[in-house]
């Protein structure tokens, strides 16, 4: 094996002269690197993480606009729409007229209301919310044009519950199939708003 000295390397040969030229060389890089240059990766690599954070944050911003100018579009028929849901909207001295509306409406319909419970008036928001319970008899058809009519009155009604029975008058009679001209009995809740 050959014996080279460090204070005579300028006799060494030639290739070993150039392999302790680029090994020192390449470390020098490597430590210059790695303690100068190795701070701006860290750098870089937040200012990566925090560009794709802001482009997240534009294409929200973005789509907000986009919802916004879309609501401010439809802004003008939200107004017609509201408009016209509060004439729908009773006072409070409607009530007893439009409570007889609905009995007159049971009337031509030849249904018999044993009850109509008008309740206890509700606060709903800024609205009052009644809920009346009618209790009636009549045949299918009837009962269902009377829903049909309250249903479609200009008035804010919404049915809330209806149940449908058939009357049993005769114990031997529950086991026939209903036909459209049986009495049943109904159950119905309505809901009346006011201001």
């Amino acid at each position: 094996m050959l014996d080279y000295d460090v204070n005579k390397m300028y006799e060494w040969p030639l290739p070993a002269r150039a392999f302790i030229l680029v090994f020192v060389f390449s470390l020098v890089v490597y430590l210059g690197y790695f303690f100068d240059l190795s701070s701006y990766n860290y750098q870089i690599r937040n200012s990566i993480e925090q560009e794709s954070d802001l482009k997240q944050q534009l294409m929200l911003l973005i789509n907000k606009q986009a919802t916004m100018k879309n609501e401010i579009i439809q802004l003008p028929k939200l107004k017609n729409t509201l408009a016209l849901w509060q004439q729908k909207i009773i006072s409070k001295t409607g009530l007893p007229g439009l409570l007889d509306q609905i009995l007159k409406y049971g009337e031509d319909n030849q249904i018999k209301i044993k009850t109509l419970d008008p309740g206890n008036e509700v606060k709903d928001g800024m609205y009052y919310k009644n809920s009346v319970k009618i209790d009636m008899t009549g045949t299918y058809d009837e009962i269902a044009n009377y829903i049909s009519q309250i249903a479609n009155m200009p008035e804010m009604i919404i049915i809330d519950k209806y149940t449908l029975s058939k009357e049993i008058v005769d114990l031997s009679a529950n086991s026939k199939p209903l036909n459209s001209d049986d009495i049943l009995s109904a159950d119905l809740t309505i809901d009346i708003y006011r201001k």
